[in-house]
């Protein structure tokens, strides 16, 4: 497993071609996140609050990013990582888990996957269990071939992105996908079918990953935001994955507001686990939701 680092123009292409609302203002690239609500595209960038132009979209629904420390915001940003990359050893794991990664280092194995016309004949079918497993909403038009196609299309125009199958023998049975932006690895796309969740097969790449990323000189291995589903966040932190609050700006329309909360509670409620000054263990079971 290895990263080339992606510019952020680059990115800003690879997500475009995955259908998301993107907007380059004063030389930043914000994403859509919701309709009129905006953050940096590279979530990690550090802006002086109006020390840029925003879209002017956002000043309809909402935008926020982060700061620098020393700026008094009063408000923060949440974020799933692995740190302290260089230094990750199974020393460090409790005896549970090691004992189950060595159950699954003897079942599983993982190698790029270079060829799109065998991505598409091979980690479709893995998909479709996944889908009918979780019934993920996300890009969930994947479920059509032609769809998930198109997207594989995609994925392979750019050649930074690593592309990775999980085998349980000489059988697909997961797919994961990362990339590089500056000093943080980006933890994309991850699914897998219902027999390799049996044998742990998500401990299993949680280690592959991380032994790759020590490897490298990367500051974080970013494995998303938090989403406020009890069973998603414990697991992730179950693993090791740390919560990262950095201080951050944070400006809504009210009337967008009251509107997200009375209409989007979903989206409302991923709102305040994110920009939460203290996240609890234990979070509240609402449905998978992205802010």
């Amino acid at each position: 497993m290895h990263w080339d680092s992606m510019t952020v123009d680059e990115f800003a292409e690879y997500r475009r071609g995955e259908g998301m609302k993107l907007a380059k203002t004063d030389g930043i690239w914000w994403a859509e996140v919701r309709p009129f609500f905006f953050r940096p595209l590279f979530p990690f960038r550090e802006i002086k609050p109006w020390s840029k132009r925003y879209p002017w979209k956002a000043f309809l629904g909402g935008f926020m990013h982060v700061a620098p420390s020393s700026t008094e915001t009063g408000s923060w940003l949440n974020f799933h990582v692995y740190d302290d990359l260089q230094n990750y050893s199974t020393d460090l794991l409790s005896s549970k888990r090691r004992k189950v990664l060595r159950h699954c280092n003897k079942i599983f194995s993982i190698r790029p996957i270079a060829d799109p016309d065998e991505f598409v004949s091979t980690a479709y079918p893995v998909y479709k269990i996944f889908y009918e497993r979780t019934n993920y909403w996300y890009k969930n038009d994947r479920v059509l071939k032609e769809n998930f196609t198109d997207w594989a299309n995609n994925l392979y125009a750019f050649p930074k992105v690593s592309k990775n199958g999980i085998y349980l023998g000489n059988k697909l049975s997961g797919v994961e996908t990362s990339f590089r932006i500056e000093d943080v690895i980006f933890g994309d796309n991850l699914f897998a079918d219902n027999e390799s969740l049996d044998h742990d097969v998500i401990d299993f790449l949680v280690h592959t990953v991380r032994e790759a990323a020590a490897d490298t000189d990367a500051k974080y291995f970013f494995s998303g935001l938090p989403t406020g589903v009890t069973t998603l966040d414990s697991s992730k932190r179950k693993r090791g994955c740390k919560l990262l609050s950095l201080p951050a700006y944070c400006k809504i329309n009210p009337v967008a507001l009251y509107l997200a909360k009375l209409l989007m509670k979903d989206s409302y409620q991923k709102l305040l686990t994110v920009t939460a000054q203290e996240v609890p263990e234990v979070l509240p079971d609402y449905p998978t939701d992205a802010l």
